[in-house]
């Protein structure tokens, strides 16, 4: 944030503007990372992350549902489908995908559940510390472009709400101690997710060797609409 030519907080006069929401638009050829959170009582948290090749993380797009694991595909196949999306990886919430789903057998978890319908994630990273300094850096402006690495369309609607409101809880006002590092249980589903994102350390070219070994595996008989 600056006033005129100088930052309010250091005076400094290297400062550039910048946004993390903006009007892009996406590429087919830019692989694209799905991120499932999924839900028993409120609905489940989806969003599609596409790298480019700047290795910029741009929020494509999206989407609450509510209803089983097939519904939760039938939309996925549906968006994915609407934005020629180049799908290479999917990450669900480590915590929720291992616990028993709502099927009706306390044997399945979430992941099985999912995959049994034709989504099948891999469980994220959920350092919290790491995730956090990362996701931090990309907000930022890159050092050598003056843009920020991490951009979301404005149709990602929730998930811009969601970090502007994203806190964490601190101590009492008059305490010595320093502000704690665990957010505040509201309003952090999508930037939870990011940070299981982000904690993946993928780039883009890292994402187009997974895809090209996915079209090769893919031409042997898998599965093209859930890329497994």
């Amino acid at each position: 944030m600056h006033h005129g030519k100088e930052c309010l907080y250091c005076t400094g006069t290297n400062i550039s503007r910048f946004t993390n929401v903006e009007d892009f638009e996406y590429k087919s050829n830019w692989p694209v990372v799905m991120i499932l959170d999924p839900h028993p009582r409120k609905p489940h948290m989806i969003q599609w992350v596409a790298i480019n090749p700047n290795d910029e993380w741009c929020h494509i797009e999206e989407a609450k549902v509510d209803g089983e694991c097939a519904e939760v595909v039938r939309i996925c196949d549906q968006i994915e489908t609407k934005y020629l999306m180049n799908v290479a990886m999917r990450i669900m919430d480590p915590n929720m995908g291992k616990q028993a789903s709502t099927s009706g057998s306390r044997h399945v978890s979430w992941q099985d559940d999912f995959a049994n319908a034709g989504l099948r994630c891999d469980l994220g990273d959920d350092h919290f510390e790491v995730g956090r300094s990362r996701i931090n850096e990309l907000l930022s402006p890159d050092s050598k472009t003056r843009f920020p690495r991490m951009l979301w369309h404005p149709r990602c609607k929730n998930a811009i709400r969601q970090y502007k409101r994203y806190v964490f809880d601190e101590h009492g006002r008059y305490s010595e101690k320093e502000e704690k590092q665990t957010p505040k249980p509201v309003e952090d589903d999508f930037p939870t997710m990011d940070r299981y994102l982000v904690n993946a350390e993928q780039n883009f070219d890292s994402l187009k060797y997974v895809d090209q070994i996915w079209t090769r595996q893919y031409s042997k008989g898998r599965n093209k609409s859930t890329g497994y």
